[in-house]
């Protein structure tokens, strides 16, 4: 049974959030990085929805949820909130049954420091951009 997400609804409070990967993301704040994951919602599913006659149930949507996972603000807690989230995607699509293959499952190269070097840069001009700062030097 496949079911087509044709909406995404984001929560009120909820800061602008940078993808990492099709299930995970991160926001930035003052301190610290936060981690979330994206979930599909339907709201048919929960225990509080009645079915009623003549109107058309809602529909499915995608939301970011909070993982409850705080990393520091620096390079080190980037590359520790990158490999979470690397042994995560593989642990959630996991099936073989033996280390060896959950190691070779795993894509070490992912967290490599080209990758955290560029992500890094996207979260400085990210930063840049919700302060307002244009200077070169880190605002």
């Amino acid at each position: 049974m496949t079911t087509n997400v044709t909406k995404s609804k984001s929560t009120a409070a909820e800061p602008s959030i940078i993808a990492i990967n099709a299930t995970y993301g991160f926001t930035v704040s003052d301190r610290e990085y936060s981690l979330y994951k994206r979930v599909t919602v339907d709201p048919t599913k929960a225990p509080s929805y009645k079915v009623q006659p003549g109107v058309t149930p809602p529909e499915p949507y995608e939301d970011w949820r909070p993982v409850n996972r705080y990393y520091p603000q620096t390079t080190d807690g980037l590359r520790s909130m990158l490999l979470f989230v690397t042994h995560r995607s593989v642990n959630d699509s996991f099936i073989g049954s033996s280390v060896g293959e959950y190691l070779s499952a795993m894509p070490w190269r992912s967290c490599c420091a080209k990758t955290t070097l560029i992500i890094m840069r996207g979260v400085r001009n990210y930063k840049r951009r919700l302060t307002g700062c244009g200077q070169t030097y880190r605002c």
